[in-house]
């Protein structure tokens, strides 16, 4: 993919853990990871991103990898995500 600052969009990709009622009915993850930019989803679909996030990276892993770069330059931008359950959501930062 290309360099973050060489584009206007970013899109990046964090894949959440199983929750406790997923992990007691003995389900599993349907997302492989492909290197830091690419995942498999076992029906045999790969999807590359920007960057890849997984469960067990930190919220300071993620904002250091998708949107450190963003606050730093100083400029308005928003971040668009797509929360549990389809929900979009929107977050403006910078001045």
């Amino acid at each position: 993919m290309a360099n973050p600052s060489e584009c206007c969009i970013q899109v990046v990709c964090r894949v959440r853990p199983l929750n406790e009622i997923e992990r007691k009915n003995g389900s599993s993850s349907v997302v492989k990871f492909q290197g830091k930019d690419t995942v498999m989803v076992t029906v045999g679909k790969t999807y590359a991103f920007d960057n890849v996030f997984q469960p067990n990276d930190t919220q300071e892993n993620v904002y250091k990898g998708a949107a450190h770069h963003i606050v730093q330059d100083g400029q308005k931008r928003d971040i668009e995500e797509i929360v549990e359950g389809g929900r979009y959501k929107t977050d403006r930062v910078g001045q």
